[in-house]
């Protein structure tokens, strides 16, 4: 019943070196660079909050408010439009 499993815990074994050699890399590669990296992370989460909202609440239109906020997001209007959007409810017919 062992020898059934050898396969996967093998597979197990070599993704967890796997990721552990790239937290390693990554680690020597950006040390210098993580605050940067969190702004960054913190920028681009901030700009597609009208994206999450909008596919949170499962609105018929997500995709658009998606393209629109990529597209149009920079512009401080695009980004309010694209946000109101997403927030308003969807009228039932």
């Amino acid at each position: 019943m062992a020898n059934e499993y050898w396969f996967l815990t093998r597979t197990l074994k070599i993704r967890f070196v796997l990721l552990l050699i790239s937290f390693i890399l990554f680690y020597y590669f950006f040390q210098s660079s993580g605050p940067f990296l969190l702004m960054l992370l913190i920028t681009a989460i901030i700009y597609f909050i009208p994206s999450i909202i909008g596919y949170a609440r499962h609105k018929k239109d997500a995709e658009t408010i998606s393209i629109l906020n990529f597209l149009l997001g920079w512009t401080i209007i695009g980004w309010f439009a694209t946000l109101i959007w997403s927030l308003k409810s969807d009228k039932k017919k």
